[in-house]
């Protein structure tokens, strides 16, 4: 289990910073030596996370709005290649306007995801 595995915008930091203060990091620091300290303070904080912070749930429903962007991105980038092979430059033009659209929706769609996140943590 990583850090990665856990999901910090539903966690209780109330809780999480008393299981913090609650460590004897005195402790922890004169058990270990100085090279072996790093990976014992990663490991006690990691422990305390997987305590304290609730895992990622996985993804459920229909797929984010954005993959299907990205998908119709890559058909889209398939027709231009094709385009630019027939020498069609009306349909390039075409295409290439079409591509940055869809590339400009997709990044408002990261942008919607990532902003809903934290509106879930705030509310919290």
């Amino acid at each position: 289990m990583s850090f990665r595995a856990l999901d910090f915008n539903r966690a209780d930091f109330g809780e999480f910073n008393e299981a913090v203060s609650s460590v004897n990091w005195d402790a922890v620091r004169d058990s270990t030596t100085f090279e072996d300290f790093p990976a014992e303070f990663t490991r006690k904080v990691l422990d305390v996370c997987l305590e304290n912070v609730p895992r990622k749930r996985p993804p459920k429903g229909k797929p984010n709005v954005y993959n299907s962007l990205r998908r119709k991105r890559s058909r889209l980038k398939n027709r231009l290649t094709a385009a630019m092979c027939t020498g069609d430059e009306a349909r390039v033009k075409k295409l290439e306007d079409e591509i940055g659209l869809i590339t400009y929706e997709i990044k408002e769609a990261i942008v919607q995801h990532l902003d809903e996140g934290e509106r879930r943590a705030e509310t919290k």
